[in-house]
């Protein structure tokens, strides 16, 4: 809004002092909302990232150890068998085995002579007994495996023949 006078004859005296409250037109007004709708969060997104990273960037050293670890199968086992009267089903009994360090379970597997194999037992304690059934008559082998997490170590291996 202008204030104006008429001084005399057909002079006209603009008031300075009111010239600063001049509103922008609607269009630049809503203009200008837009990009601020659009340009605050904008730059919020753009600015996150760097602040974040602000806040973990801290010198420090360490020293990193690396090694590797093979399992090793248990060195001994002790176990006793029992035979079906026609060859074709064994049972083994577990007594014991040697403990491997850093295991915290073993697996047992039983193989027949016609190459099926029992279910995979996992064991915390020295014993067990496991049946598998045969087509036919052979040497049935087992073998026992430390499991450190959820890696496997080699294989002991023992068999018998029915």
């Amino acid at each position: 809004m202008h204030v104006s006078a008429t001084v005399g004859k057909g002079q006209t005296v603009l008031d300075q002092s009111k010239q600063h409250t001049r509103r922008l037109p609607r269009t630049l007004r809503a203009l200008a909302g837009r990009v601020l709708t659009a340009a605050v969060p904008a730059l919020l997104i753009v600015l996150s990232p760097a602040l974040a990273q602000a806040a973990f960037m801290a010198a420090t050293t360490s020293t990193a150890s690396l090694g590797t670890y093979a399992i090793p199968a248990p060195a001994t086992a002790s176990w006793t068998h029992n035979c079906s009267t026609n060859g074709r089903s064994y049972t083994l009994n577990l007594t014991s085995y040697g403990h491997v360090s850093k295991a915290g379970s073993y697996l047992v597997i039983i193989t027949a002579p016609d190459g099926t194999t029992s279910n995979p037992q996992i064991i915390t304690s020295d014993s067990l007994t496991l049946t598998q059934s045969s087509a036919r008559r052979g040497t049935f082998t087992f073998t026992i495996q430390a499991l450190v997490g959820t890696w496997t170590g080699a294989a002991f291996t023992g068999s018998d023949t029915c």
